[in-house]
């Protein structure tokens, strides 16, 4: 973070003038062909995303309100459920950012002294960022669960997620605090950190996205092993053949995630450091890049509330799961595969296997 400090206190750092206006040359005005074609990929794949994580907001929202209906505890002290909630809020405000790209459209235009250019920085500054921190808080709560047991109290947890958001806060107030009114200036076709400026560039933004990409990598691929090691273990004991199969599948979705999340991320953030280098990419790259980012928040809620076969909203209210821990093991061996299925323990918030003997599922919820 050395670099970050010195960011902030050296006096050499550029600022934009401050008479910009409709005539700089930093606008973009009029829109080209590829950007308005661009903008429209970017401004409904936006849009899609954004009814997706709000439908999932607006979903967890009552169930936080109404948690008595359907669970014996606060669904708050669930930690995966808060993680994922947080992690929507962030892809929500991702998904508003690229939106506001409707206006540059409208106006045939992208300019530095609109108000909604500051707002477009602003958004993606928060969002983009944000969203790869609850990833990677996700990876590494499910790492300490599930590969060494750890509990996390209900405070510490707190702690962490409100920490997050007031680092998030700061990511976007530095940018600011250094180069004033004009942090965000038009940059390819979105307004963004005023271009040529690496220390903000990656400081305060990629240097966390590409953090995120490489550490949720690195803590999955070690699940996927371990998992894989205890199923072969299971298998020598004689587990039964179904229960295998669903794990051997469930072993395989837990890599998806942190795949995904690289793929849809890595484009944009690699464009931007060519540019940095000298090798600016086409703005269709950019636009492209662009609509695969923006689609983080449609994965993220379909991942996490559509492609499992059982929520783990039911996990308390069925009563039929069990800890990761149980059959993973830390330390304690490897347990008889039916008697480690048939464990009852519910503990809302840790991440689960979850048994149902009438479909003969196996889910590990992370």
């Amino acid at each position: 973070m050395s670099g970050l400090a010195q960011l902030l206190l050296s006096s050499s750092v550029s600022r934009p003038h401050h008479q910009l206006s409709r005539s700089d040359p930093g606008d973009i005005d009029p829109l080209g062909a590829q950007q308005r074609r661009g903008l429209i990929a970017v401004s409904c794949i936006a849009a899609v995303s954004l009814l997706a994580t709000c439908s999932l907001l607006c979903f967890l929202t009552y169930r936080f309100i109404f948690w008595k209906k359907y669970y014996q505890r606060p669904l708050g002290h669930n930690h995966y459920v808060v993680l994922v909630y947080n992690l929507a809020l962030a892809d929500a405000q991702q998904c508003l950012g690229f939106m506001i790209s409707l206006r540059w459209l409208d106006k045939n235009a992208v300019t530095a002294d609109n108000p909604f250019c500051f707002l477009q920085g602003v958004w993606l500054q928060i969002g983009d960022p944000m969203s790869g921190l609850f990833v990677l808080v996700i990876a590494v709560y499910t790492a300490l669960r599930v590969m060494r047991d750890y509990h996390i109290s209900h405070r510490l947890f707190v702690t962490v997620v409100v920490s997050l958001w007031v680092f998030g806060i700061l990511l976007f107030i530095i940018p600011i605090a250094v180069l004033g009114r004009w942090a965000w200036l038009p940059a390819v076709a979105w307004c963004w950190i005023a271009p040529g400026q690496l220390a903000l560039w990656v400081w305060t933004h990629y240097f966390w996205i590409f953090l995120t990409q490489f550490v949720t990598l690195l803590l999955y691929a070690a699940l996927f092993i371990q998992v894989r090691r205890r199923i072969a273990e299971c298998a020598d004991l004689g587990g039964r053949r179904a229960s295998l199969r669903n794990m051997h599948r469930v072993a395989s979705y837990m890599v998806i995630y942190p795949i995904i999340y690289t793929i849809l991320t890595v484009p944009l953030a690699a464009g931007r450091m060519a540019s940095l280098a000298g090798h600016t990419p086409s703005i269709t790259y950019f636009c492209v890049s662009g609509s695969m980012m923006t689609l983080s928040g449609l994965f993220d809620t379909v991942l996490y509330t559509l492609a499992r076969k059982q929520s783990v909203l039911d996990s308390e209210r069925r009563g039929l799961s069990s800890t990761a821990s149980d059959l993973l093991g830390s330390g304690n061996g490897v347990q008889q595969t039916d008697t480690a299925f048939a464990r009852t323990t519910s503990r809302i918030g840790e991440p689960i296997v979850q048994s149902d003997w009438d479909e003969d599922v196996i889910q590990i919820h992370y």
